[in-house]
């Protein structure tokens, strides 16, 4: 049998902006938008985009960051 180390990596403030923090106010940004679209604000779009736009960011960082730790863990594993 195969026994692996398994190592923990301490996230920078950066990452954790990324990954909680993006999708936490993109949340935030669609219910102020759909409360806004009830209550007929013209800047409901502007929310709904607002929210899909850090979604989207959100993502390409997330998958750049795994790219980029498989790419210096290669010969590690």
């Amino acid at each position: 049998m195969l026994k692996r180390k398994l190592d923990f990596i301490d996230l920078n403030p950066l990452d954790w902006t990324a990954y909680n923090g993006a999708p936490l106010l993109a949340s935030v940004s669609t219910i102020a938008g759909g409360v806004g679209f009830v209550l007929d604000n013209p800047l409901a779009p502007f929310a709904i985009a607002a929210a899909s736009v850090l979604l989207l960011c959100g993502g390409i960082y997330g998958a750049w960051d795994i790219t980029v730790w498989m790419i210096r863990n290669r010969g590690k594993t």
